[in-house]
């Protein structure tokens, strides 16, 4: 039967006759044949020629080397199955052969069926085993470009295997590494960890631990440990296999977050407003100590708490709520909340919070005490009520002369003046309101009808505007005259 792609087998006998009938025979097979008569012939033949594919090697070559050394010298060189041919059926010889190549060995004489067949074996064995090659290599070319440190152990706990990380990283050889056991690697309590790892992949399959790993020169780097158990084609425990990856780094930004989010923390709860932040079912999920604090509670306590609940004694939040209109719209609110509890009146924003789809998942609140702005709202409604309730004129007036406001009693003043509310005030007044804003010039007297007023120029520079004072002094200027005439 032709094989799809002609191989080639080299024939070693020194026989021609046998070469003859044996050449013309491999040929049937649908291989091509190349011969030699001697084991230095076949040395120079097979080291020489690429497309010999196998070799039938005499056992007996005459003078010269024979041909279990020539196959030596070959294999030495490339790597070819070879099958042996001999009359002899010894044990002596069998057992020679059998250390040099396992592909076989056929008695001359045989049948053509049993020639083939070996050929054929030993191209199948030759194959498979190649592919094992292959597969080993690629195998450890795998483990060994891991960054990550890999080890098999046996059930005794011996090394079975290990990558060039674990030798690079480890700083141990090949041979020191071949004695070592599981637990060498570690010391103080994690000498035990380790050990309850391993009897956990016995356990239950797998296993994940992370300890110190020491080095040869004594340094440790923290590693995490992870093993699977290891059975054969019959699905025996033989053992335990496992990777180790360094965590130096890892556990460095793991330090760092927790550093940040203490730093958070601190500046979360160092805030004087009250700050809280609610899921989407109004249940508190953080709160600052300030806001606990207030509430005469520990922040851990209020975890879990609805809102509602906690704050109004409801089982519902309360009607204009800021939150629940956020949820609805997804802008924050406000609302002023005049809280029963601490009797203080809070100024409550809701900030949303949002998932990667855009979806509402919380809310933070900020509370704001806001007791001295109301007081202020107080003081400033009553000093706007002041003018108004003056019996005096009280103008302001803009820093271009624009009339901003005028008491009633100030329309008599802005009658003489032909002007209203809103006109610009006389040029003379205009000249000494500019006067007054740059150089804060006090005030002077107009008389309006039958009446003498004192006014009283009061800047205000940083809003650029004036306020006009007038107090009736007519009565005052009546009596001074007298006085004058008097003493004239």
């Amino acid at each position: 039967m032709k094989n799809q792609e002609q191989k080639t087998i080299l024939l070693i006998e020194d026989d021609l006759v046998i070469t003859m009938v044996e050449t013309h025979l491999i040929k049937s097979f649908g291989y091509d044949v190349v011969t030699a008569i001697s084991g230095e012939e076949a040395v120079q033949i097979a080291t020489g020629n690429d497309k010999i594919a196998l070799i039938l090697m005499d056992v007996n070559l005459g003078p010269g080397i024979d041909g279990p050394e020539a196959a030596k010298q070959i294999l030495g060189k490339r790597n070819l199955p070879i099958v042996f041919l001999s009359s002899h059926t010894d044990k002596e010889y069998v057992e020679r052969i059998k250390g040099i190549a396992g592909y076989g060995y056929v008695v001359k004489d045989s049948s053509n069926v049993v020639l083939h067949s070996s050929i054929e074996m030993a191209f199948n064995l030759f194959m498979a085993e190649e592919a094992l090659k292959e597969a080993k290599m690629f195998t450890e070319s795998t483990l060994n470009s891991i960054a990550d440190i890999f080890y098999s152990f046996d059930l005794s706990g011996k090394f079975l295997s290990w990558n060039k990380t674990f030798s690079r990283i480890s700083g141990y050889s090949d041979q020191e590494l071949s004695s070592k056991k599981p637990t060498d690697f570690f010391l103080g309590e994690d000498i035990q960890r380790i050990a309850e790892s391993v009897e956990r992949i016995y356990k239950e399959g797998t296993s994940k631990v992370e300890a110190n790993f020491v080095l040869k020169d004594g340094r440790q780097i923290p590693c995490e440990f992870t093993g699977s158990i290891l059975k054969d084609s019959r699905g025996n425990i033989i053992g335990f296999s496992g990777t180790g990856r360094d965590i130096t780094e890892r556990k460095a930004q793991k330090e760092a977050l927790n550093k940040s989010l203490k730093d958070w923390q601190i500046t979360f709860d160092s805030i004087p407003d009250f700050i809280f932040v609610l899921d989407n079912d109004n249940i508190i999920t953080k709160a600052n100590f300030r806001f606990a604090e207030a509430y005469n509670i520990s922040p851990e306590k209020l975890i879990g708490k609805k809102c509602y609940e906690f704050f109004n004694k409801s089982d519902k939040p309360c009607t204009g709520c800021p939150y629940e209109l956020t949820k609805k719209d997804k802008i924050p609110h406000s609302a002023e909340i005049d809280d029963p509890n601490i009797k203080i009146p809070l100024l409550v924003t809701t900030g949303p919070i949002f998932n990667d789809k855009n979806e509402i998942i919380g809310a933070i609140h900020i509370a704001k005490d806001i007791s001295g702005l109301k007081k202020a709202e107080k003081e400033i409604l009553a000093l706007s009520k002041f003018p108004s309730e003056n019996p005096s004129p009280v103008l302001r007036i803009a820093k271009d002369g624009e009339i901003l406001y005028s008491n009633k009693p100030g329309l008599e003043l802005l009658a003489h003046w032909n002007v209203k509310v809103g006109e610009k005030a006389p040029v003379k007044w205009r000249r000494l309101i500019k006067e007054a804003l740059e150089s804060a010039k006090p005030g002077l007297q107009e008389e309006v009808k039958s009446k003498i007023f004192s006014i009283v120029i009061s800047p205000v520079v940083e809003a650029g505007y004036v306020n006009l004072y007038a107090h009736d002094i007519t009565e005052r200027k009546k009596a001074e005259d007298v006085v004058d005439v008097t003493v004239q």
